[in-house]
């Protein structure tokens, strides 16, 4: 068995009317793209149709191309027209299409490919994972799947040690840091806050509002700060008062993504001289 591409094999005419066995109506209707030369014209001048064969018999087949069923869209690539004949099926074949389809997309540096199928169960096997409901040409609802290639792969592992060092540097600050989110929720507190609040629940105040630690008037001022970083993505540190029982000045971060406010955190900088003895390795 070897897979083969339909707009490149020698035997186009032979390999047309293998497709128009296909018992399938979109099957039929790809045959009649191809007939009509009108495929790349619907999905994309770069359209491919991966070929399973077994001699001169077609075993499966699918299209490989920059849209598919749902348009418009800006999401690209997609594999579309995946059909096993009869005989063969219950050996994942399919799966060698796929894999091939997804080695190019990934060779084009894509991060996602795409599938557009009402089935449900069918592609999860291959690692797709449902993304969102689109509408197709014709309007109607369909369910859209999408697969993270290497390249976003690589790149999510990449985000994950990067995480690791963050959280490193957060958690080794001996002063407490609590993040919330725009919705004031604790989603996260180092361990020195959690320390250092332990009378008030410790860790058990994760997941819990902020505004409840603090009375109507620290509420507003809080929002209003928050307000504030919302304004304009330069707004990011707000100096909130001075603790002379523990000598420390605290303040209000923002938190963003690529300039996109996210939550906040409570910064505080104590003001005493440091006790350590110079690189103190003992």
């Amino acid at each position: 068995m070897q897979i083969i591409e339909y707009f490149t094999a020698e035997n186009k005419e032979h390999w047309l009317k293998e497709i128009e066995k296909c018992d399938w109506g979109a099957g039929q209707y790809l045959h009649q793209l191809l007939s009509e030369n009108r495929l790349k014209t619907m999905v994309g001048e770069t359209a491919l149709v991966p070929m399973l064969v077994d001699g001169d018999e077609l075993i499966a087949f699918c299209t490989f191309a920059p849209l598919d069923g749902i348009q418009p869209t800006d999401l690209s690539p997609w594999i579309g027209f995946v059909y096993t004949f009869p005989d063969y099926r219950g050996h994942h074949y399919a799966g060698a299409l796929l894999d091939y389809a997804e080695s190019i997309a990934t060779v084009m540096e894509h991060k996602y490919i795409y599938i557009s199928t009402n089935h449900i169960g069918l592609y999860e096997k291959y690692g797709y994972k449902f993304y969102k409901m689109l509408k197709d040409i014709q309007g109607k609802d369909s369910r859209v799947y999408r697969k993270a290639l290497a390249v976003e792969r690589a790149e999510q592992a990449m985000k994950k040690s990067r995480k690791a060092y963050y959280k490193s540097i957060v958690d080794q600050d001996r002063a407490s840091v609590v993040i919330c989110n725009l919705e004031h929720e604790i989603i996260y507190m180092n361990p020195a806050a959690i320390n250092n609040y332990q009378k008030r629940g410790g860790e058990k105040l994760i997941g819990k509002s902020l505004l409840e630690c603090h009375n109507q008037e620290s509420r507003e001022k809080i929002q209003q700060v928050v307000d504030w970083f919302e304004a304009d993505d330069s707004h990011n540190i707000v100096y909130t008062f001075h603790n002379e029982k523990q000598n420390k000045d605290v303040y209000m971060v923002a938190l963003r993504d690529e300039g996109e406010l996210i939550g906040y955190y409570e910064k505080h900088e104590y003001r005493n001289a440091e006790t350590m003895k110079p690189y103190d390795l003992c």
